[in-house]
């Protein structure tokens, strides 16, 4: 969205602007509050990611064990979370219905630990594209790690990031 945004600011296209920002305001307010951690910054983007889950038909229960005073910026939780619940997403409409995301993100001793799966039709992990991509950059960001693999049907997403503190 901030792209789009930006975008139709550096362009001068002030009334595409207006009616873009309102049809994202209108789609937040749609959001349902389905997962409370404390945690503003995941809250808020798992609500948006959950919420357009469960419209295509998607299940997710996340189990989720972070502090609220966790100390993650809300763009790298965005670009974490977003990139890999989209792909999800993607992955299961192109799989088929019914379909399953696992997700799980706990914190212990200054790591975040992620781990995410979803049923899948490749043999193997494609190439990251332009989002995998983001999230690897954040990843490196915290020297941590990324580990994807396909292991019996299942696109299988394993992330650490090391010296994420809280405030």
């Amino acid at each position: 969205h901030l792209q789009t945004i930006a975008l139709l600011y550096q362009e001068g296209l002030t009334t595409e602007l207006q009616e873009y920002i309102t049809t994202a305001s209108d789609m937040l307010k749609k959001t349902e509050s389905l997962v409370s951690t404390g945690n503003r910054a995941f809250d808020a983007i798992l609500n948006i990611k959950l919420s357009e889950l469960k419209e295509k038909g998607i299940s997710c229960s996340p189990e989720l064990s972070i502090p609220q005073n966790l100390n993650l910026p809300f763009s790298d939780a965005v670009t974490l979370l977003g990139n890999l619940l989209d792909n999800a997403a993607a992955s299961c409409i192109q799989h088929g219905m019914p379909c399953r995301v696992a997700l799980s993100v706990s914190y212990r001793q200054n790591t975040l630990f992620l781990h995410m799966s979803n049923p899948c039709t490749a043999a193997f992990p494609a190439p990251y594209g332009i989002g995998m991509k983001n999230v690897a950059e954040v990843v490196e960001k915290y020297s941590g790690t990324l580990q994807t693999e396909v292991e019996e049907g299942e696109y299988v997403t394993d992330v650490i990031l090391y010296n994420v503190s809280c405030y």
